[in-house]
């Protein structure tokens, strides 16, 4: 069973108990990055709001970008309207300093040289408090802004908002430069492939 929206920090401390029948459910046993977290039970409402919340308002490709301006860990705002004729990487990710999202975030620092070649900017977004974010910005040195969405706007305009604004999904659109969405990947646990997704769709519209 695919959960869709659980960060690294609610897999490992969350404990679920019952239903409204007052039953209980087996263990559920869920695949995370390279191990296997056991969970207590999960109530079958709660399994389903996880499952079945994942896929409201998600945009489609083809469709335009929503414009949004958001606050930045450098003290700056970011405006995705001001990046028309470039192309742009809008990651979503659960949390700041779990180390899935630290990978995650590592990875795009690293190919960052590559993705402008393909006159591209890069933007990671979580619901992070701004002070969380800028910790976390100068933790990891990004040489790409990061946004603190803590008030989840930006992650309801793009369908990431989860279990009703307690998470944030792992989700990475690519937007060109007339800001048309041309890309669009979901996967919470494959944290390499939203790098790898971005780079061969940022290929193709050369």
């Amino acid at each position: 069973m695919r959960l869709h929206g659980f960060g690294e920090l609610y897999l490992t401390t969350l404990t679920l108990w019952g239903t409204a029948s007052g039953s209980l459910q087996k263990p559920s046993i869920i695949p995370f990055n390279s191990g296997i977290v056991r969970v207590r039970p999960v109530s079958v409402a709660l399994t389903y709001a996880l499952v079945h919340n994942s896929s409201v308002n998600i945009l489609e490709v083809g469709t335009q970008a929503p414009d949004f301006t958001i606050k930045l860990g450098t003290g700056d705002t970011f405006t995705l309207s001001h990046y028309r004729g470039r192309n742009v990487v809008l990651f979503f990710y659960p949390m700041a300093f779990s180390p899935g999202c630290s990978a995650q975030v590592e990875g795009f620092c690293e190919s960052y040289g590559d993705i402008s070649k393909w006159n591209a900017e890069v933007i990671g977004i979580s619901a992070n408090k701004l002070w969380v974010i800028k910790r976390f910005t100068k933790k990891m040195q990004t040489p790409f802004p990061m946004g603190s969405d803590s008030n989840k706007e930006v992650s309801k305009l793009y369908g990431a908002e989860r279990l009703f604004g307690l998470i944030t999904s792992r989700m990475t659109y690519v937007i060109d430069g007339d800001g048309t969405i041309r890309g669009l990947l979901q996967n919470e646990f494959g944290i390499d492939s939203h790098l790898e997704y971005a780079l061969q769709t940022l290929e193709s519209l050369s």
